[in-house]
């Protein structure tokens, strides 16, 4: 029986770019748990062709198509959009104009919540505190006007004057982030779950893997991906070290450990797959240069002729 798809929407501004990698890794942590009954797939702005004849936004699908939507704020909304384009108007729920692409987003979604029950929305909000340039005063103005656009979208939707008008979740660093996001993903997994007849909850399934799952004293190679587990903080904590590096221009990254730790098959199995999504970190998803220890010869020529057969 064929798994139900279940497009997940992630919106946020740029100041949050961390923040939408946790969310990916999160994402497809449940994809490869909840396999047996979704085809769960990610939508990140950043993975899809922006055309130079439109407006970057038209190139995104509109977030009421989707099953979820994941929308995280920190300091800023982002940037306005034009009033209208060739493809579609950009207007808020009342009809405002401008309206920033994170404020349309979250209200399309919002709009089709209240009208067919779906998406279900879920919108997370560091506690991170603006920093704010004492010695350049038009950079300081433009931090405080995000930030009083910022309010004005919380209070039109969550918080005005003490009364509560949408549900959200605060964190204060990824950690938290990482936790929360996939404690509330699970639940509303659960419950499409639950909706399912009980004969299509049992009948289910889906064969990642054809052959025996185990690799003895062999280490676990780019196509295992899909069986590989396990090892999710792991492939986290070297993701967001990696994104991190690449941003500040040095997209390397140095993995130790000690013989049999399972350094190859972090590596190959974990870290290299989700690389290999385009544009996942900019400057270094097709890069070929990697370096092993001497005693990891072998392993490192193995995994350059895997990287140069996908490249």
């Amino acid at each position: 029986m064929a798994r139900q798809r279940l497009r997940i929407f992630v919106s946020s501004p740029g100041d949050v770019m961390s923040a939408r990698e946790v969310t990916a890794q999160v994402t497809e942590k449940l994809a490869h748990e909840y396999a047996r009954f979704f085809a769960i797939e990610p939508y990140l702005w950043e993975y899809e062709p922006m055309l130079a004849s439109g407006h970057f936004q038209d190139s995104i699908d509109p977030p009421s198509q989707f099953d979820v939507v994941i929308l995280v704020l920190e300091s800023r909304l982002g940037t306005p959009l034009p009033e209208r384009t060739a493809v579609r108007e950009y207007r808020g729920m009342d009809g405002r104009t401008p309206v920033t692409g994170t404020e349309w987003e979250f209200e399309d979604a919002l709009a089709s919540a209240r009208a067919r029950g779906t998406p279900d929305i879920l919108v997370y909000r560091s506690s991170k505190m603006a920093a704010v340039d004492a010695w350049d005063a038009q950079r300081r103005q433009a931090v405080l006007r995000d930030l009083e656009a910022l309010d004005a979208f919380w209070t039109r939707h969550f918080v005005d004057r003490g009364t509560f008008r949408g549900g959200y979740a605060k964190f204060n660093g990824l950690d938290e982030f990482a936790s929360k996001l996939e404690q509330d993903m699970r639940a509303c997994l659960q419950r499409r779950i639950e909706r399912l007849q009980p004969e299509d909850r049992a009948q289910r399934g889906v064969r990642l893997w054809p052959h025996a799952p185990f690799r003895g004293l062999e280490s676990y190679d780019f196509e295992h991906a899909p069986i590989f587990f396990g090892r999710e903080e792991a492939v986290g904590t070297a993701l967001l070290r990696l994104l991190n590096n690449a941003q500040a221009g040095h997209p390397f990254l140095l993995v130790l450990g000690a013989s049999g730790s399972g350094k190859s098959s972090l590596v190959k199995a974990g870290v290299l797959p989700r690389l290999m999504a385009p544009q996942r970190v900019s400057g270094v998803a097709f890069q070929r240069r990697v370096v092993f220890h001497p005693g990891d010869a072998q392993a490192g020529a193995d995994l350059f002729d895997a990287l140069a057969r996908r490249l």
